[in-house]
């Protein structure tokens, strides 16, 4: 058994996010949509149909409901031993099944509002109701096994969501209007026939996709049973920070495609590819902007897959985004006091920060109170990169920290981050300048078109030019020509020209290799 102490807090927001990107979810909220126009409309106006139509009173109409009811709770344990058997054999078979047995109910329901009298429109309300518990007993299992384990309460506020929000108030709108419009026959006919037709026709087509979400959950499962029992065993070995088997896509275009990478406490880690190759992706579901289809992120062993980013930022992991991010119309110290808000209730603890980030990035010392959009490019850079470091982030993540910024202002920048990694600071590089992202980097990782293409040591790719050349080029690709032991043979600028070689000099200051990434479309 996985006991989790102290869980993370799920946000709902993040976790609808995520129930929405299971296919057979999403098909079997549709299907509800649509059945909730009759799920609730017809008890109602099967009621006020016996007094209206029969005469019936209270306890006439109680009889009269009783009995189908009565059918349903003799017939509901043999359909749970029948499902228990489908289900075991084809998963898909059961959400076929659920949605064989509610058609007939489409043309069900209009039959017993024609009934001439009120014995027939009992004996057509029998199996009418019998058809529906049956499915609907069906229908929470099949949920229940497609949804992650942590998301279960969760799933079935959704479903319910959608019934009474959409599909309840829906029909109990369209009903009224037509009850009033045209009388009780016509309403039903008009909502019945299409509801649970195209309800139906949603759980048959959800069938599809079962299996495949399913193998997701089995998948999930064995990846974390295998994480627990690595932190039992060697607690020293859990990472920092974890992404694990992690899909993603925009819509129905996919862009990750089961990425898994780890950084050690103290270590970092380079993320590495070209252009579109799911890098900015990769860091925004990291950071919890984007929610994964499938994957789990953990930090410290503990999944924090379902938090927001203001959690997520609570619990330690900043990320500085590519570009200039700083307030240009405001003052150099105006803009660390905005990065210093949360602290805002402790002064005193507020200076000792801007003192701290000041003190690292001299070029900012005496000139608090000019414009910050003063600086150049690379100060800029600097201020943003000090406002970060403003909440001593636990995990600190940096997107394309060199973009379009001259080699000395680097050197400053890397500088900087040398000293942050030699005081244990953990970090996720994403980088356009390769030397410069290897001389920072304990360990790398290279994404192409999504997936991982190569995962191992820096150290690895500087000693071994021909490993670089592989994961860039292909293992068949001849390597460039280049001086026995240069660490820079065979790599390239993966922006453009795959045979311009660059230099291997470790400070990536003056490296004319680079890869630029600002362009990211994943």
């Amino acid at each position: 058994m996985i006991a989790d102490p102290d869980p993370a807090p799920i946000s709902v927001e993040a976790a609808f996010a995520r129930l929405l990107r299971i296919q057979t979810v999403r098909a079997v909220l549709f299907a509800f949509v649509a059945l909730g126009f009759v799920l609730f409309t017809i008890p109602v106006q099967s009621n006020l149909f016996l007094e209206d139509e029969f005469g019936l009173g209270t306890f006439g109409r109680g009889v009269a409901t009783s009995v189908a009811g009565f059918a349903a709770a003799v017939v509901l344990p043999m359909v749970g031993l029948r499902f228990d058997r489908l289900y075991r054999r084809d998963p898909s078979l059961t959400l076929r099944l659920i949605g064989a047995l509610l058609l007939p109910t489409a043309v069900l329901v209009p039959l017993q509002f024609a009934m001439p009298n009120e014995y027939l429109f009992v004996v057509v309300d029998v199996p009418r109701t019998v058809l529906s518990a049956a499915a609907f007993a069906m229908v929470s299992p099949v949920v229940w096994s497609i949804v992650p384990y942590r998301l279960r309460g969760l799933g079935s506020a959704l479903i319910t969501l959608f019934i009474f929000l959409f599909g309840a108030m829906g029909g109990s709108l369209v009903a009224a209007f037509l009850v009033d419009s045209y009388g009780v026959q016509t309403a039903v006919t008009v909502l019945a026939l299409p509801a649970v037709s195209i309800g139906s026709i949603f759980l048959i087509r959800g069938s599809r996709s079962i299996k495949h979400d399913l193998s997701m959950v089995v998948d999930e499962l064995t990846e974390e049973l295998a994480e627990h029992d690595r932190r039992r065993i060697d607690p020293e070995s859990t990472p920092a920070l974890q992404a694990g088997n992690i899909d993603f896509s925009y819509g129905a275009v996919q862009v990750l495609f089961d990425v898994s990478f780890e950084v050690g406490r103290g270590k970092t880690l380079a993320l590495l590819g070209a252009n579109g190759a799911g890098k900015s992706t990769a860091l925004s579901v990291v950071t919890g902007l984007l929610t994964p289809e499938r994957g789990e992120i953990r930090m410290h062993g503990r999944s924090i897959t379902y938090t927001t980013p203001e959690q997520r930022s609570a619990m330690g992991v900043q990320m500085l985004p590519g570009g200039r991010g700083v307030f240009r119309e405001l003052s150099i110290e105006d803009n660390l006091r905005i990065g210093a808000y949360k602290f805002r209730r402790d002064p005193a603890d507020v200076q000792r920060r801007i003192d701290r980030v000041v003190e690292m990035f001299d070029q900012l010392e005496g000139r608090l109170g000019e414009r910050a959009g003063d600086l150049s490019g690379g100060q800029q850079q600097m201020l943003a990169l000090a406002r970060v470091l403003m909440h001593d982030p636990e995990i600190l993540i940096i997107d394309e920290l060199s973009l379009g910024l001259a080699p000395t202002i680097v050197q400053d920048l890397v500088a900087g981050l040398q000293r942050l990694r030699e005081a244990g600071q953990t970090m996720i590089v994403v980088e356009q300048s390769l030397n410069l992202a290897l001389s920072l980097a304990d360990d790398t990782v290279f994404l192409e078109k999504g997936e991982v293409r190569y995962s191992g040591p820096a150290r690895d790719v500087i000693e071994q030019p021909e490993l670089m050349h592989a994961v860039l080029f292909g293992a068949g690709a001849d390597p460039a020509p280049g001086p026995a032991g240069d660490a820079g043979a065979g790599s390239a600028d993966l922006s453009g020209d795959a045979g311009s070689a660059g230099s291997a000099d470790p400070s990536g200051a003056e490296s004319t290799e680079s890869f630029s990434d600002s362009g990211d479309g994943s």
